[in-house]
């Protein structure tokens, strides 16, 4: 069964700005210049050299060469040649300033040959404070610079062929939040490489979100907005733009989330950098009890759903047992996890509750017929049937609030555009007859209108529609980056995402295009803002 793997932060989010480092290679104290040869950088010059601390590991550098050759010299061998690379990450990608993570520098050697002599260098900006090195196979020596970065040389002996190597630096980060720190690591050895194009790798983790003020209470007349930062971290902001909080503030990603229906909580996903894994959590709307609801090693668990009567929550699963990627349903509380698609040589994913929750409509990729559909079946999985029945993409369902009628996207006349369907696949209409790209709509509380936005040469912009096709509204300019609006519970005013400059905000707008207010402003993205569903009235 073939998989097909989520784009993270959906995990198409563009990499923060980071720090350009020269990967320098030739420290001051060479015993071998064989070892180095054709490397003029260094890590530090006369000139430049702060003195050195002391020495983070302290076993012996290699011997020096011999003062003279030998009498009769060798016999000419053939060249040997070895191929290294170098490969970094850190061991964990957000970390509060001031915290502890790792810089994990794998060296491997491609053959044919053995590396001789072979050594990893690095160089670490002046927001990486070292803590510490750890190498098995021998000396490291760290180097303070004047400017404040760390220059690092560590040997690791001869590496045989297909064989490779470890080096563990931890280290302490300092900066302002969201900021993205790269430090530079580059192999060597006294064996030729014939193909040096990897011998240099970078790595960037970045300094995580410090802890925002607990959120007034929501209510009626200012109802919490949540939204993602970047890929990582979901926010929430009082209709107002009070009361700013860091909802998950922990140092892996979280996102794709959907407030409860009565909006005292949030569903989100949480994806683990050190297993890899996705799974659903559950937090109250402060931030507080976050909560695991899943978890099956090497199971990914996405796009949670509530049921309309926040009993149970609705997700996609792949699982990996048998490679296949289903739709599946839960208690809210994590109990009773089932699934209800499967076997089907086939990818779901999207679940959307019906809403009297009598009906789950999803999304499905065919993988033998190579087309995407949009189905419905019973909340317990049966009675499925294929809405769209179409060779092309068709995904993104959403009902309307009466249940009627259903809202996807479709690329049947060669680009994608809003479609109405009623909800028994019957009379599909495209609703917005555009040349351009227009993506995920959402319904107004009321079903008279849908705000969707739309993709142009020149940037995205916001409409709203009438659900008759009639009344397009063009609620915000395309020469920036405006995407994924929500309706407010009173069906007035929009929120959603823009990006310009390489800053994210969420605005605020009236339905009619009028009124636009910066609500909250993110370094980089504020994404897919949701606002908090009003309880109903006792």
């Amino acid at each position: 069964m073939q998989h097909i793997p989520r784009t993270r932060r959906s995990r198409s989010v563009a990499a923060f700005t980071v720090l350009t480092l020269i990967l320098l290679h030739t420290p001051a104290d060479l015993s071998s210049a064989a070892a180095r040869a054709g490397m003029t950088a260094r890590h530090t010059s006369a000139a430049d050299a702060a003195p050195a601390p002391p020495p983070v590991t302290q076993p012996a550098r290699r011997a020096a060469a011999p003062a003279a050759l030998p009498a009769t010299p060798p016999a000419a061998a053939t060249t040997a040649s070895a191929n290294l690379y170098v490969y970094a990450a850190p061991s964990l990608y957000y970390v509060a300033s001031g915290g502890t993570f790792s810089y994990l520098v794998y060296v491997g050697n491609g053959g044919p040959d053995e590396a001789e002599d072979a050594f990893v260098t690095g160089l670490l900006p002046p927001s990486i404070s070292v803590v510490s090195v750890s190498n098995a196979h021998g000396a490291c020596n760290a180097t303070a610079n004047n400017d404040g970065s760390t220059g690092l040389d560590c040997a690791l002996g001869n590496i045989p062929a297909y064989q490779s190597r470890t080096v563990t630096v931890t280290a302490t980060p300092t900066g302002n939040q969201y900021a993205a720190i790269s430090a530079g690591f580059g192999v060597g050895s006294a064996t030729p490489d014939a193909a040096a194009y990897n011998n240099a790798a970078s790595a960037t983790m970045r300094v995580a979100a410090l802890p925002l003020p607990t959120p007034t209470p929501a209510s009626g007349d200012n109802p919490l907005i949540a939204f993602v930062v970047g890929s990582a971290e979901i926010h929430a902001v009082g209709a107002d733009g009070t009361d700013r909080v860091n909802l998950t503030n922990n140092p892996v990603d979280e996102e794709v989330f959907e407030w409860s229906p009565d909006g005292t909580k949030i569903a989100f996903v949480r994806y683990d950098n050190q297993t890899g894994e996705d799974n659903i959590f559950v937090m109250d709307a402060d931030g507080s009890n976050q909560t695991q609801l899943t978890g099956v090693a090497g199971d990914h668990f996405y796009a949670p759903a509530w049921s309309p009567d926040g009993t149970r929550i609705a997700f996609s699963r792949y699982v990996s047992a048998d490679g296949e990627n289903v739709i599946g349903v839960m208690e809210a509380d994590g109990s009773g996890v089932s699934s209800l698609t499967g076997g089907a040589n086939a990818y779901d994913d999207e679940p959307r509750w019906s809403p009297d929750g009598a009906k789950i409509a999803f999304t499905r990729y065919d993988f033998s017929a190579g087309a995407c559909n949009v189905y419905v079946m019973d909340a317990d999985g049966t009675d499925l049937l294929d809405l769209t029945d179409d060779t092309s993409y068709n995904f993104a369902p959403e009902w309307s609030p009466d249940g009627t009628r259903i809202s996807f996207v479709s690329d049947r006349d060669g680009n994608a555009e809003i479609y109405l369907m009623n909800s028994d696949g019957t009379q599909p209409v495209n609703l917005t007859q555009s040349l351009d790209w227009d993506y995920p709509p959402r319904w107004s509380p009321d079903g008279a209108k849908l705000a969707f936005y739309r993709s142009t040469s020149g940037g995205s912009g916001v409409y709203v529609v009438g659900a008759d096709g009639t009344g397009l509204v063009h609620v915000g300019n395309d020469i920036e980056q405006n995407t994924e609006p929500d309706w407010s519970p009173d069906g007035t005013r929009l929120a959603f995402a823009t990006s310009r400059n390489g800053v994210g905000a969420v605005n605020l707008i009236n339905a009619d295009g009028t009124g636009r207010v910066e609500l909250v402003t993110c370094q980089y993205r504020c994404g897919g803002p949701r606002w908090q569903r009003t309880p109903p009235p006792d």
